[in-house]
């Protein structure tokens, strides 16, 4: 299975201290970070494309919610004009059409909410992301020039020994804390239970269409 874009944020953002000082051991350190680092940008990269997407369907939601509340207007007018003329049946089908839309309407409304909130996740995790990349970058920088100090120290047989071990053991450190920062029934007793459970969705559209019947006829009279 995919891991999810959420799973990697959090996985870059806390990290997994034990595996990477070992790996830092191994590898000297810096080229472990700067890889640390390259992934995080991907990560980046991927929660920038998924809040893109998230605001696209949001945006497209809103604007299907509007066409769909001018066509429960259109609706009401046809229902009513229908019941003026005396045409019953006809106002009862322009009904019907309005409570679909009224139906469609709420998915949208639900599909805004959700993709919303995908918006905001994202954002917050890039804003994760990026002060975990900025914690990276500058621990790896003064692991490098710690690195570097204790090269040009080993050059000094006067100045080498637990100074130079200590910056390095420091750089170590340091680079720890980047790392740990962040039932029973039968198929067909099953049919039977949904077919009933639908009509009782009919009827209770159905009332609700004679109680707007209702209230045409009242303007009518």
């Amino acid at each position: 299975m995919t891991e999810s874009i959420f799973s990697r944020v959090k996985r870059m953002v806390s990290g997994n201290v034990e595996d990477m000082v070992d790996s830092m051991e191994r590898a000297g350190g810096a080229s472990v970070m700067r890889q640390a680092i390259r992934e995080v940008d991907q990560v980046v990269a991927e929660a920038k494309t998924e809040r893109d997407e998230a605001t696209a369907q949001r945006l497209q939601a809103v604007r299907q919610q509007r066409m769909y509340a001018e066509r429960l207007e259109d609706m009401q007018e046809k229902a009513q004009y229908a019941m003026d003329q005396g045409r019953d049946d006809l106002a009862e089908a322009a009904l019907h059409r309005q409570m679909d839309f009224e139906a469609q309407k709420a998915k949208l409304s639900d599909i805004e909410t959700q993709a919303a909130e995908q918006e905001r996740q994202m954002e917050e995790s890039l804003a994760s992301l990026e002060i975990r990349k900025a914690h990276l970058e500058e621990e790896l920088k003064h692991f490098e020039t710690a690195r570097a100090d204790a090269d040009l120290e080993s050059c000094h047989p006067e100045s080498k020994g637990a100074d130079a071990v200590r910056r390095v053991e420091r750089a170590e450190t340091a680079f720890t804390r980047a790392m740990s920062g962040a039932g029973g029934t039968t198929d067909i007793a099953k049919g039977e239970h949904i077919k009933k459970v639908a009509e009782i969705d009919t009827m209770r559209k159905q009332s609700e269409i004679e109680e707007r019947m209702e209230a045409l006829r009242k303007k009518v009279s």
